[in-house]
């Protein structure tokens, strides 16, 4: 199968997968509680690799399920008050935009969305006009689901630095793909998945709190891994990142997790933006030559998530045909993405997104067959 929708599900690293195979002959013969202190050292390898990867502290991460269980968690922790603000824009998850509503119904926050440039960026101009004393949060998607283009993370982060307003990055499709560097970026918070473009298992996902932010964060969810129980009816929460983690997790996910770090630390971010650009390029160049075809990223913004239409092929029965040619491709629908305005002429699009181990054979073997699907739509 060649994988071309790695923006859903990468294939694993091969030091990932075999890390899995390993853990769970293990645990077919061992107690996992035993198991769990055995690879002490190396659980705690997997979050030194986290903190390298984000360029922060190590007790400023965490592991969690996955990078919507760590967005809700955060987001839940803060103090919401009747007629706190959020901003947001049209790149917003809907996992993420469905929670706000949650919010908003039993808080009384207000959500302002902040409107997109031609280039499906976030406009800053809008952003400054929006803020107010009580804009209390600002999220950010750095690439979204639905559309490929390189968020302005940075510029939208540094402004809520300036006003003190706190700012959550979503880099789900990002980590993997870019050098995403918390320092320079400036985010307080920032969630991701393992499965995308880093290569990690399912299941798994981490996050970033900035140290400054630990004492704005009140965890609903809590157990003794994150706090400690003094006295009776006392209990004390960790000051750190972990506050958000729980005692029960896979021990297998996380040593694959650390694996897959290990593996994109080999390859190296620079030869990975190196490959992956000449892979996007040459995907856009061939996919221009077929006949009613529309890309929907500028191609100077554009990750390797990469949306399209085929005009008039439907894009769900074309992921169909293309997976009986063994060909794994995403689509976006806009029953998922209600407030993307991308959406306002098509109601599902297609989503291409080759990484560096696809090769220029498989993306040709892609417009081969897409041709061919084309030519038989129209006899």
């Amino acid at each position: 199968m060649i994988n071309l929708n790695n923006a859903g599900c990468s294939n694993l690293s091969e030091s990932a997968r075999k890390k899995i195979i390993e853990l769970v002959n293990i645990e077919s013969k061992q107690c996992g509680y035993d198991i769990a202190q055995n690879y002490e050292d190396q659980i705690q390898d997997v979050y030194n690799g986290i903190a390298k990867l984000l360029k922060c502290r190590v007790d400023e991460v965490g592991i969690t399920k996955s990078s919507t269980m760590a967005w809700q968690s955060i987001v839940g922790s803060l103090d919401w008050n009747e007629g706190d603000e959020v901003l947001f824009d049209a790149s917003e998850y809907s996992s993420n935009y469905l929670f706000l509503l949650k919010l908003k119904k039993e808080k009384g926050i207000v959500l302002k969305e902040v409107q997109k440039t031609k280039n499906f960026q976030i406009d800053l101009d809008d952003l400054k006009k929006q803020i107010t004393s009580r804009t209390k949060l600002i999220s950010i998607v750095h690439i979204a689901t639905c559309n490929g283009t390189i968020n302005l993370a940075k510029e939208a982060c540094e402004l809520a630095q300036k006003k003190g307003i706190l700012c959550i990055l979503d880099a789900c499709q990002s980590i993997g793909q870019l050098d995403v560097n918390t320092i320079d970026i400036e985010c307080d918070f920032l969630v991701t998945s393992a499965r995308k473009f880093l290569r990690g298992p399912r299941g798994i996902g981490f996050y970033f709190i900035r140290h400054t932010a630990f004492e704005k964060c009140n965890p609903f969810f809590i157990d003794l891994h994150a706090s400690s129980w003094p006295e009776k009816e006392i209990y004390k929460t960790k000051k750190n990142a972990s506050m958000f983690e729980l005692w029960e997790s896979s021990i297998t996910l996380k040593l694959a997790l650390g694996e897959a770090i290990s593996d994109f630390f080999k390859i190296g971010i620079n030869e990975i933006i190196k490959r992956n650009k000449l892979l996007r390029e040459h995907f856009i160049a061939n996919i221009d030559n077929l006949e009613g075809s529309m890309i929907w990223e500028d191609k100077d913004l554009s990750s390797n998530l990469i949306t399209l239409n085929i005009n008039p092929l439907n894009p769900i029965k074309l992921q169909v045909l293309l997976k009986e040619k063994s060909i794994s491709i995403g689509t976006s629908k806009k029953t998922t993405s209600m407030i993307n305005p991308n959406f306002n002429k098509y109601d599902q699009k297609l989503r291409v997104s080759p990484h560096y181990y696809n090769t220029l054979g498989e993306i040709n073997e892609f417009i081969k067959i897409t041709q061919n699907i084309i030519k038989n739509h129209f006899k």
